[in-house]
């Protein structure tokens, strides 16, 4: 349509990185005689793309660890208790964050302490697809998380077959990695799959076990923390499970922006950990 409008010059952000394309679109425009600049808001665009390309390059979507945590840096007490850490507008503004990504994922320690919902509720929008990491299928038949068979859940082999059946059978979908090791489950078979039914943006709220876990795979692209201005004390760390041999092995956080939430402080950042665009 371009071509045919007799348009005389183009101007895009990017190449699409997709190598079905591989830029075939721009050089026909270039073939039909017409300007085309390529650059313009690169780093704007490329940020309002961030999901594509990270699915496209990486093969993965580009993953945002989501918490609300204690100025001390506690996800919940040391009995699981977490309900609530953040305030109202926190809570409201998590949800916008979930409507914005594709999926969103939690281990099987949040679904058995909190039977989370998941869901967009506090907001207009869509609920992202629900995805649970459970090594030996321990995720109760009646929990929330599968209610409308939006879900897939990663687990281990020698788990329970008729549980796995009955699960499916509800319309949920049950993956089982055969490479899965003692009780983590191996995130890049997980991303890659999550890639492949076209997740671009995945949020991972939880638990500790999972957020260290992601962390120490260097698989976080943006962290998106709610503190509240409250103190825990001996609580769960939200990295409790993150080991680092010495300082140089820090993450650190970049582009950097800090805003308040009624009494909590929202900090968003890219931590040194997420490949350059």
């Amino acid at each position: 349509q371009i071509i045919e409008a007799k348009i005389g010059k183009v101007v895009a952000g990017i190449v699409d990185p997709n190598p079905a394309i591989d830029g075939k679109g721009l050089q026909a425009l270039r073939n039909a005689g017409i300007q085309v600049d390529v650059g313009v808001l690169e780093r704007e665009c490329k940020w309002t793309n961030r999901g594509f390309l990270r699915r496209m390059q990486q093969r993965r979507p580009w993953v945002t660890v989501k918490s609300a945590l204690s100025i001390d840096g506690d996800l919940a007490l040391d009995t699981g208790e977490s309900k609530w850490i953040s305030n109202a507008t926190s809570r409201q503004k998590g949800h916008i964050l979930r409507a914005e990504h594709d999926a969103i994922l939690v281990g099987i320690g949040t679904v058995l302490q909190d039977d989370p919902e998941l869901t967009v509720r506090l907001v207009s929008g869509i609920s992202p697809l629900m995805v649970i990491l459970d090594r030996h299928l321990k995720v109760p038949e009646n929990a929330r998380i599968l209610e409308g068979g939006n879900g897939v859940i990663f687990c281990g082999p020698g788990v329970d077959e008729k549980k796995l059946e009955r699960i499916k059978a509800a319309d949920i979908d049950v993956t089982v990695l055969d490479e899965s090791a003692d009780e983590d489950i191996p995130l890049r078979p997980v991303l890659e799959y999550l890639a492949a039914r076209g997740v671009n943006m995945l949020m991972v709220e939880g638990g500790t076990r999972v957020i260290s876990n992601f962390f120490a795979a260097h698989l976080v692209d943006e962290v998106s923390l709610f503190v509240a201005p409250r103190f825990l004390g001996r609580g769960l760390h939200i990295t409790e499970h993150l080991t680092l041999k010495n300082m140089q092995e820090a993450i650190t956080l970049g582009d950097i922006m800090i805003r308040q939430t009624g009494t909590d402080i929202w900090i968003e950042g890219i931590p040194s950990c997420s490949p350059a665009l």
